[in-house]
């Protein structure tokens, strides 16, 4: 059927409404594409956003770590860990090269200003950075930390330290999580060879009092045949003071083995011992307790340290071997060959010794070309000699101390005291009783001081004239004074001056001089540094053995002078002679002087062991290091100290959030994530 003219003038209503549905079919669905694409390209350019964000920041706390020292970092809260907040010393990088300035004379660093970074946890989160600038280098490091917590708690620097000095700005908003951990440290031991490595083991705040060292096995190198752990010294302290690890023992507590001390025949080792601790597989460890500060001299070989009358020396005899101090002497501290230069001897087989008195000078430190006394002694025992069937009988014999303790003369001062031969004045050595040596002892008590010089003055007999004697090889310095068919008290008198005296280049008939102890001595030691202005020294104790009749006492004296200029003087103190409490003054340096007493007569010495000064430490940022053995069959440890790693680095974990409106009416969330490890090394690079 066709259609009239009229009808086909417009649409009917029908095709009309199905054009509008099908135009509006299009429209939405091309507003739904704009709405779409629209959407998701806010999303793409806010996570673009959120990642940028997480990245600026980040770089920027790396960049102020970098610039900083581990050593001066602080966190919040205290314990273990992980951290929400951490406060360290910035220094400012004036010419761009990286590299932070130096302070005056170029050896330390300039810290300029303190940095905190912080969250507030209102909404929305924020990444805060308080700036304390510039840096009040005079807090402790207990400030530090009070400082730090009162940031925290108010948001901002301007209710604790310095705050006047403080500024706060938004480093963003948005905080969805942010922890900080301290990246701790290990030590892999494994050598090829047997040896000793210094190690840093990382730094960490540390409070008065004792804390607990847990060294763990936690694998080995490939190449290694074993898990041990060697220790041979410690710092573990804010004074830095080395430590001798087995001296630590025994351990509070260990597991899979048994930390002992271990000798070391390779003789590197300090006190020639090492801490071992024989792991044979992960997770065993010993645990060692020790004070935040005090000193242990073990050894008694610190520089600047001064034995007078004393010797420090390598104890066989105890268990385990070790350093002790006791005085110095009982032996030989005079013999003939080393005043002559020479071991040789030769034998005088004539008469022309008859009827002379012989003077020897005994040449000691203070003496032109001296230095031959080796120790300080008393009750001494001089030694003549002769040869086989020769005889050389002696008619009396003296000692005295030498007029002048610096110029070389035959004149003696005080008093020439008698030399007896087993209670008798003469002695025949040689001939028919076939003698060759006998030894002569003052008649009352005698002692010799190693830095003044002597006299053995002794007379033979007319009717001998053989001996042995040793020559003089010390340029211009002369062997024996002599005076020929002398006078029966020649040997006694003071003063040759008036006599006819003769040189000769020997000594005659004499080969040394035997002491026993001098009464006392002292060992002072090197000045010690506590790293602390006003330590509260609490005890001095030390360990000694005494035999009957010998004596331990103590003097000690602090302070504020490296070289303890203004500490009193020694004769001013009052020796201690019990271990226990001691209330010098609180200044930075301190020294001891140990005092030790023979018995009388000089037949025992005391030995002293070690001594300790304890004082309470204060809280501060120690650095851990230890020299550490390395050998084939040694393991990877971890160190952690009250259950706390100790810290080398910083590992930041940081993750920022945004809400928006997505493809749905739903809320989504976008977030942008980063870890960084940082080490602080005091470069920006």
């Amino acid at each position: 059927m066709s259609r009239t003219p009229q009808e086909k003038q417009g649409y009917s209503l029908v095709e009309m409404m199905i054009a509008a549905v099908l135009l509006l079919i299009v429209v939405s669905s091309a507003t739904s594409a704009w709405i779409y694409y629209n959407r998701a390209e806010r999303v793409n350019a806010i996570q673009t956003e959120l990642d940028l964000d997480v990245r600026v920041a980040m770089e920027k706390i790396k960049h102020d770590l970098r610039l900083s020292s581990m050593d001066k970092v602080f966190f919040y809260p205290t314990g273990p860990g992980p951290y929400t907040a951490i406060s360290f010393p910035m220094a400012k990088d004036n010419n761009g090269d990286g590299v932070i300035e130096l302070g005056p004379g170029g050896t330390n660093i300039a810290w300029d200003m303190t940095v905190v970074y912080h969250i507030k946890t209102t909404t929305p989160y924020r990444l805060l950075r308080t700036v304390f600038d510039p840096r009040d280098n005079n807090l402790t490091d207990a400030q530090r930390v009070e400082q730090i917590g009162s940031v925290v708690a108010n948001g901002n620097g301007s209710s604790t330290y310095n705050g006047a000095n403080a500024t706060t700005h938004t480093v963003f908003e948005n905080l969805f999580n942010w922890n900080i951990d301290g990246k701790g440290a290990t030590f892999d031991a494994y050598n090829p060879t047997l040896q000793r490595k210094n190690v840093s083991f990382g730094s960490i705040l540390l409070g008065p009092g004792a804390h607990s060292f847990k060294f763990t096995s936690i694998g080995k190198n490939p190449s290694s045949s074993g898990y041990r752990i060697g220790i041979d010294t410690m710092t573990v302290a804010p004074s830095a003071a080395e430590r001798e690890a087995e001296s630590q023992l025994p351990a509070t507590a260990q597991s899979g083995a048994t930390a002992v001390w271990d000798y070391m025949s390779q003789g590197s080792w300090s006190a020639n011992y090492q801490l071992l601790f024989p792991a044979t597989g992960l997770d065993q460890y010993f645990t060692l307790s020790m004070e935040n500060d005090r000193w242990e001299e073990t050894n008694f070989r610190g520089l600047g340290a001064l034995c007078d009358n004393t010797v420090v020396f390598w104890d066989e005899s105890t268990t385990p071997k070790n350093f002790c101090l006791q005085l110095d002497g009982y032996g030989y501290g005079w013999l003939a060959t080393e005043q002559a230069g020479t071991n040789s001897y030769y034998w005088i087989m004539d008469n022309s010794l008859t009827s002379r008195t012989y003077r020897v000078l005994m040449r000691g430190e203070e003496m032109i070309n001296g230095n031959h006394i080796a120790f300080s002694g008393q009750s001494p025992y001089v030694l003549f000699y002769s040869y086989g069937g020769y005889p050389l009988k002696i008619k009396s014999a003296f000692i005295g101390t030498a007029q002048s303790s610096t110029t070389p003369t035959p004149n003696a001062s005080g008093t020439m005291t008698r030399l007896r031969f087993n209670g008798n004045d003469e002695a025949e050595l040689g001939g028919s009783n076939g003698v060759w040596g006998i030894f002569a002892n003052p008649v009352t008590v005698f002692s010799i001081d190693k830095t003044k010089s002597y006299i053995i003055s002794y007379q033979i007999s007319s009717d001998s004239g053989n001996g042995m004697a040793c020559s003089e090889t010390h340029a211009g310095a002369v062997g024996s004074y002599f005076i020929r068919n002398s006078d029966p008290t020649d040997a006694s008198i003071l003063d040759w001056s008036s006599r006819p005296v003769e040189y000769d280049n020997r000594i005659v008939g004499l080969y040394g001089v035997w002491t026993y102890y001098p009464s006392n001595g002292t060992f002072t030691s090197q000045i010690f540094d506590t790293k602390n202005s006003t330590p509260p020294y609490l005890t001095m104790n030390w360990t000694a053995d005494k035999p009957y009749g010998t004596a331990v006492s103590m003097k000690i004296r602090t302070g504020n002078q490296p070289d303890m200029s203004d500490a009193p003087a020694w004769s001013n103190i009052t020796a201690m002679t019990l271990t226990g409490t001691i209330s010098p003054p609180s200044k930075r340096y301190v020294q001891f002087r140990s005092i030790l007493t023979a018995s009388s007569g000089g037949y025992s010495t005391p030995i002293l062991k070690d001594t300790t000064i304890r004082w309470t430490g204060a809280t501060k940022v120690v650095d851990v290091a230890a020299q550490m053995t390395t050998g084939p069959n040694y393991g990877v440890c971890s160190l952690t100290i009250d259950d706390r790693p100790l810290l080398k680095g910083i590992k930041i974990n940081l993750t920022i959030f945004k809400d928006i409106v997505g493809w749905t009416p739903e809320t989504m969330r976008l977030t942008s994530m980063m870890t960084a490890e940082v080490e602080p090394r005091n470069t920006g690079k």
